[in-house]
């Protein structure tokens, strides 16, 4: 009997620790984070390597990897869309969710473009779609950040910041071994438009989300202040904007 209770009790740790995962909120922030992560490589890596089949010289290939330089320099527009109301989205749902679904949206039609370009015949043409990728990606980011610290209680934050951290890393893997696969089984195009089929089927859930803050309160965040340190801020202030971001930021 004695034996069984370190048992009861590691299982009893167990399910403590990963019940909170299960929380509505916390799911939306993991699917957001596979939202976030799935673009990364398909203007880098995923990219490169189509390149490559399509043997685009190396030093061409080299140059594509400047379409990544939205990623440091999104400070640059974060206080934009901290502060400016888009038409109609951010009546029906709020300043955050507004600016999630028009990112979404346009990265979207960016990763189709990309699909739907030839490297060998129009290069610039694939590069100028990389680049909206990249831009469109990296303004998703700001946006997912603030809403995941906005939405989340003070005692989810550090699970937030892992299930955003696990649905980046899950996004990332199918933007490149998924890609990959279906790259040789079927066509780069069919790969890049099926990928752009994931991104907006498990984005939705964010805007969508029952607990999320109500669509007709516009402040500097989409629900009232609750305390917590850093609520209310612009964007370009707050904490949640210095969340490194694995893979983009240094780590």
């Amino acid at each position: 009997m004695a034996a069984a209770d370190p048992v009861a009790r590691a299982l009893w740790l167990l399910r403590d620790s990963i019940t909170p995962y299960f929380k509505r909120r916390v799911i939306v922030v993991l699917l957001l984070g596979f939202a976030s992560g799935l673009p990364l490589l398909l203007s880098f890596g995923t990219l490169s390597a189509w390149l490559r089949e399509a043997d685009v010289e190396r030093t061409a290939i080299g140059l594509f990897a400047l379409v990544g330089l939205p990623y440091a320099l999104k400070p640059l527009w974060a206080p934009l869309m901290d502060g400016v109301e888009i038409p109609v989205l951010t009546r029906m749902l709020g300043r955050r969710r507004g600016w999630m679904v028009l990112s979404q949206v346009m990265l979207i039609v960016a990763i189709i473009g990309l699909a739907t370009s030839d490297p060998r015949q129009a290069p610039l043409l694939m590069a100028g779609f990389a680049v909206l990728v990249a831009f469109f990606s990296a303004s998703q980011d700001i946006v997912i950040d603030a809403y995941r610290i906005e939405t989340l209680e003070d005692d989810e934050q550090g699970i937030g910041a892992a299930a955003v951290t696990y649905g980046y890393r899950t996004g990332m893997l199918v933007a490149g071994a998924g890609a990959l696969i279906l790259a040789d089984s079927w066509t780069w195009s069919h790969a890049y438009l099926t990928m752009a089929a994931l991104g907006f089927d498990w984005y939705r859930d964010g805007f969508v989300e029952p607990g999320a803050p109500p669509p007709g309160i516009s402040c500097r965040m989409d629900r009232p202040s609750s305390g917590r340190s850093g609520a209310g801020w612009p964007i370009s202030s707050s904490p949640h904007f210095r969340n490194l971001r694995p893979g983009r930021d240094g780590w």
